[in-house]
C-alpha cells in the first residue's frame, strides 16, 4: 500500500510473525515521481522523499530489525530508475519487486505498473538488465486477468525467482482462483494476493502457491494475529531433510520437528535417490518440519525443482491420526521418466 508500508510499517508486521513484508510500491524515477504527485492531488497516499537512496537505507534498514526478508516493490517509467533502486535494495539487505499491477491511470499513462503488461518486450528488458544487475531474490508482481498470464510467467522464469500474482477480477471483491491455477506448474515461487481476509481465503490458495500476502487486512492488525496464529509454513520430510542438523544447516536455523505420516504415498528409489510417488492405501512415515517462508526458497533449489527433480506440492499429512496441511517434495518430471 503506497504511502503506508513504511519501515516502521512493515517492522510492526515482521514482529507479529509475518514470513516476508513488502515495502512500497516506490517511484523511482521522474515519470513515476510525477504521477505520484498527481494522485497524492487526489487524495491518494503515495511516498514522497528527496533522495530515494536515502530513504531506502533508512527504510529497509527499520524493517529489517524485525529478521524477515523485506521485499520492496518498485514502480518505474525506466530501466534505469529500477536500476538505481534495484542496486540501492540490494546493497542495504532487501529483495527486489518489480510493479506490474497498479493500475491507476497516472502510472499507467508513465509506463510503470499494470502499463507493462501491454508491453511484454519492455517488462522483458526490465527483468532481463536487473537479473544482470543485482544476485539478491527478484520477483515479480503483476496482475491476473490482463493478459495470457503464461506468457508474463514464461518472461519471469528466464530471470526471477518468484512472481507474486494480483489475482484479481475485474468488478469482483475477491481471489480469483483462476489465475492461480492457470499458472500452477511453475517452477517459480509463487505468492497469492487479493481478497485474503481470513484463514479460510488463505487456505485457497495452497494447492496453487506457495505462500500468500494481504493489503487492507493490515488496517486491522487483531485480525492479522488472528490469521498468523492458525497460519504456518510446513514440510513434510522423508530424507536427508528428516535430519535435523542437515535442515537446520540448509535453512540457517533451529527447526522443530515432529513425527507425520504422509498416506497415498509410497517411497521409491532411484540411484539411491528418494522420492515420494502417489499409491492409494501405501503412506511414508516421515517429519513435519515447521519452516520459515523464506526457506522454501532455499529448498527449492537444494530439491532440485528448477530442473526438474522434485515437485513441491501441497496436501494432508498425519500427526498423531490428525490432518495438518504440509508442502512434500514428490517426484519431478526427471524422475517420472
Amino acid at each position: 500500500m503506497a504511502g503506508m508500508t513504511d519501515g516502521i510499517f512493515c517492522r510492526k508486521f515482521a514482529e507479529m510473525g509475518c514470513g516476508l513484508v513488502t515495502l512500497g510500491g516506490i517511484n523511482a524515477d521522474r515519470e513515476t515521481q510525477k504521477a505520484a504527485q498527481s494522485l497524492l492531488k487526489k487524495g491518494r497516499q503515495e511516498f514522497v522523499f528527496e533522495d530515494l537512496t536515502t530513504w531506502l537505507k533508512e527504510n529497509i534498514g527499520e524493517a529489517r530489525k524485525a529478521g524477515s526478508p523485506v521485499l520492496v516493490n518498485i514502480r518505474s517509467a525506466t530501466v534505469e530508475g529500477y536500476v538505481h533502486a534495484a542496486t540501492t535494495i540490494e546493497k542495504e539487505g532487501g529483495w527486489v519487486e518489480v510493479n506490474a499491477h497498479c493500475r491507476q491511470a497516472e502510472m499507467m499513462e508513465a509506463g510503470a505498473g499494470e502499463a507493462l503488461l501491454f508491453h511484454l518486450n519492455k517488462l522483458e528488458k526490465i527483468l532481463s538488465t536487473l537479473r544482470g544487475k543485482v544476485t539478491c531474490p527478484l520477483f515479480l508482481k503483476f496482475r491476473g486477468n490482463v493478459c495470457d498470464e503464461k506468457k508474463i510467467v514464461a518472461i519471469a522464469e528466464k530471470y526471477c525467482d518468484g512472481i507474486h500474482v494480483d489475482a484479481y477480477k475485474k468488478g469482483e471483491q475477491r481471489l480469483d482462483l483462476s489465475v492461480l491455477q492457470r499458472i500452477s506448474e511453475t517452477r517459480l515461487f509463487k505468492i497469492a494476493n487479493n481478497g485474503i481476509t481470513d484463514v479460510r481465503n488463505a487456505e485457497e490458495t495452497y494447492p496453487y502457491c506457495d505462500a500468500f500476502s494481504f493489503a487492507r487486512l493490515s488496517l486491522t492488525p487483531k485480525k492479522v494475529r488472528q490469521l498468523l496464529s492458525k497460519t504456518t509454513y510446513c514440510l513434510f520430510a522423508y530424507g536427508t531433510l528428516t535430519n535435523r542438523e542437515k535442515a537446520e544447516a540448509l535453512v540457517g536455523h533451529n527447526v522443530p520437528m515432529t513425527d507425520a505420516i504422509l498416506p497415498d504415498c509410497m517411497k521409491k528409489s532411484l540411484g539411491g535417490i528418494y522420492f515420494a510417488h502417489r499409491k492409494k492405501g501405501e503412506h511414508i512415515e516421515g517429519k513435519l518440519l515447521r519452516l520459515e517462508l523464506r526457506d522454501f526458497i532455499k529448498l527449492d533449489k537444494y530439491e532440485g525443482v528448477e530442473f526438474g527433480m522434485y515437485e513441491r506440492t501441497c496436501g494432508d499429512v498425519l500427526v498423531e491420526d490428525k490432518k495438518a496441511k504440509a508442502y512434500v517434495y514428490i517426484a519431478g518430471k526427471k524422475m517420472r521418466r
